[in-house]
């Protein structure tokens, strides 16, 4: 799996070896633009979801305040979800739950103070 974000120009053969291959709209503009073909490409969709191949996801509605980590959030849940064996629609959604948990507080990762949760 590779996370094409930044956006950065790559070896065909390197991206054919990644299954998938994730970028945002703007990321698959830009793939699609350089003319590499990428067998496995997931795009994120922001609030409309993830769509790779065949397979849609839509996003959970929530209400956004930072989308810092979103991304993050979305690709880690979806690698640990995809080598626990999940198949395609099961880790998208639960990587879009992830990212939408994320996009609900201030940064990357929530205020413990703001959530009751003791540090040290």
């Amino acid at each position: 799996m590779l996370n094409l974000a930044p956006y950065a120009e790559m070896p065909a053969a390197t991206l054919a070896a990644c299954d998938p291959v994730v970028v945002n709209e703007h990321e698959a503009e830009l793939l699609r633009a350089s003319g590499v073909e990428v067998p496995s490409l997931l795009v994120t969709l922001g609030a409309a979801g993830s769509r790779w191949g065949e397979v849609e996801v839509s996003a959970e509605r929530v209400r956004a305040v930072d989308t810092t980590g979103a991304g993050d959030a979305y690709c880690g849940t979806l690698a640990a979800r995809l080598c626990l064996g999940d198949d395609p629609e099961q880790a998208m959604r639960a990587a879009s739950a992830a990212a939408a948990r994320c996009v609900q507080h201030v940064g990357a990762q929530p205020d413990p103070d703001e959530h009751g949760v003791t540090v040290g």
